[in-house]
């Protein structure tokens, strides 16, 4: 594997996450980067002989999920299951196009770097997507428009100049009031 690029199974083994999660692991999500499409996050805590799930909640939205219980395994069993992903169906698993592709190392924020208030939530690097696909996913709807502004505006300017939009060459009726004299007497009818 080449260096620099972060296993998918790492949090699950205890390695830290960033700090937008706390001591939190994202256990499931994806990359839509969509503020409703958070990840599923625990705390996941690595002993000697046991590993723990706990403290599971959605990282965007702050829900905490009280119900569920702690997980307990042992971490033999554990670390042979995760790293049998990595070997065996880490293919088979990350089939999403965001997963197919080499990623930098996850970036950490400083410490004491907080989001503004009302702000969303700092993401997880690994889930974001690239500032190529940002740019492109920015640029193309403003293309768009101002293509289709464009196109009415040669519409409506061609029909002006080839007579098909312009109202003064309509043959209209004249009508008798709008001169400002008083319209012709009638015969007593």
């Amino acid at each position: 594997m080449a260096d620099g690029v972060r296993r998918p199974s790492r949090p699950y083994l205890g390695e830290p996450v960033l700090g937008s999660f706390g001591d939190d692991t994202a256990l499931l999500g994806c990359g839509c980067v969509d503020d409703g499409c958070g990840p599923f996050s625990a705390v996941v805590q690595v002993d000697d002989d046991v590993v723990t799930w706990s403290r599971y909640s959605f990282a965007d939205a702050g829900t905490a999920f009280l119900e569920l219980p702690d997980l307990a395994f042992d971490r033999r069993q554990y670390e042979a299951a995760v790293r049998a992903t990595e070997t065996a169906g880490s293919a088979a698993v990350y089939r999403h196009r965001g997963h197919r592709r080499v990623r930098r190392p996850a970036l950490t924020r400083p410490a004491g770097d907080v989001p503004p208030a009302g702000s969303a939530p700092y993401r997880d690097r690994v889930l974001a997507i690239n500032p190529f696909e940002s740019a492109v996913l920015t640029l193309v709807p403003l293309l768009l428009w101002t293509l289709v502004v464009v196109a009415l505006y040669w519409a409506v300017r061609m029909g002006v100049r080839h007579g098909l939009l312009d109202a003064r060459r309509r043959q209209l009726p004249p009508d008798p009031g709008a001169s400002g004299r008083p319209a012709a007497p009638t015969d007593g009818v």
